[in-house]
């Protein structure tokens, strides 16, 4: 254990290697601003898409700056992919700027975690590296030409790095855990989050990681192999259903119910985000998407918008369908290369050597 959490703070202090003036200017965003700019960007005009623009860090430094901060790439995400729509809309100059705000965004130097996650081992990073996967492969698929500006080497490493740092089991506190649930009793992978075994943050991390898989189809592009890493279905299979066994006896909420391991029924809804979810989170799609499954019983595939913002509704629903995606064949192991032979030595008489 102790090896691998060396590991992984090596690999935060990499994230957050911004220069000294980067780390100065650095605002403590947050909450505030995705909660704030999400509703607008989902099916945003062009005027209010500009707005959110002009906002970004690197053009506005007053209150509801955002994108050097935390949380910041769960407004990343849909300002890519709200702009892919719109882009039949946009003036050229208002492409540029996009690319400009992108480019940066995909920077390690502009992914900010929280403070605690990682230290607090019911505080788990995994919510702010899905947030950095999804922008990442947004920026890959619909943005060919800051995909090229960036590298798309790059930004490949960068994806496959967040994904494994998201839904790992070998990071400590940092990613997700598998452990004895304490609703059944059975060794569980699951996100900790809020000083609880969080069901419903384990649901928003299952339905981003479709929202990553959603601008491969968009765009037509295969999805890269390792998406079908034996690792990543095996612990989303499990996270998903350990959602399934927290959920009601009707089978329809985990968020505003879950069974304990007495029996008992009670409030399972995060108390601070619980305004901010639908009943039903649709996380069983992704299991449709990526694995082939359609899971029976507590599927968790409807959707029920009561009481949410528009922009929840888009995220969680429209971004978060059952869609087509094709994947690549993983590569064959190389082959070892045959050594040459040795070059013969020349003929000093009689035949002539064969000319190499």
């Amino acid at each position: 254990m102790k090896k691998i959490v060396v590991v992984v703070l090596f690999t935060l202090l990499a994230v957050a290697s911004a220069s000294a003036q980067e780390i100065n200017n650095r605002a403590p965003f947050g909450a505030g601003e995705a909660n704030s700019y999400i509703p607008l960007l989902a099916n945003s005009d062009v005027p209010t898409f500009q707005w959110v623009m002009d906002r970004y860090y690197l053009f506005y430094h007053g209150a509801g700056a955002w994108g050097n901060g935390w949380l910041a790439k769960f407004i990343s995400y849909p300002l890519a992919v709200r702009g892919y729509e719109l882009r039949e809309e946009l003036s050229p100059e208002q492409k540029a700027r996009l690319e400009t705000i992108l480019a940066d965004a995909v920077r390690e130097e502009t992914f900010f975690v929280s403070t605690a996650c990682g230290i607090d081992p019911f505080d788990s990073c995994s919510e702010d590296f899905i947030s950095m996967l999804a922008t990442i492969a947004a920026v890959k698929n619909l943005y060919p030409a800051v995909a090229d500006r960036v590298g798309r080497e790059a930004l490949t490493y960068r994806e496959r790095k967040y994904l494994r740092l998201t839904f790992s089991v070998e990071n400590g506190w940092y990613s997700l855990q598998r452990r004895i649930s304490a609703v059944d009793g059975s060794p569980r992978v699951m996100m900790l989050n809020h000083g609880e075994e969080n069901v419903v943050y384990s649901g928003l991390l299952m339905v981003h990681l479709n929202n990553a898989l959603y601008t491969y189809a968009l765009a037509g592009n295969e999805v890269p192999s390792y998406y079908r890493e034996s690792w990543l279905a095996d612990n989303v299979r499990s996270m998903f259903e350990w959602t399934q066994s927290v959920a009601t006896t009707d089978g329809y909420s985990y968020l505003r119910g879950c069974r304990t391991n007495q029996g008992n029924v009670e409030l399972c809804g995060d108390i601070h985000i619980s305004n901010r979810v639908p009943r039903n989170i649709p996380a069983g799609r992704l299991l449709v998407n990526l694995l082939g499954d359609a899971p029976e019983d507590f599927s968790f595939r409807p959707f029920d918008a009561s009481g949410l913002d528009e922009g929840r509704v888009v995220y969680y629903d429209d971004w978060n369908g059952e869609f087509l995606l094709t994947f690549q064949e993983p590569r064959s192991p190389r082959a070892p290369r045959k050594k040459s032979p040795p070059p013969s030595a020349p003929s000093l008489g009689g035949a002539k050597g064969t000319a190499h």
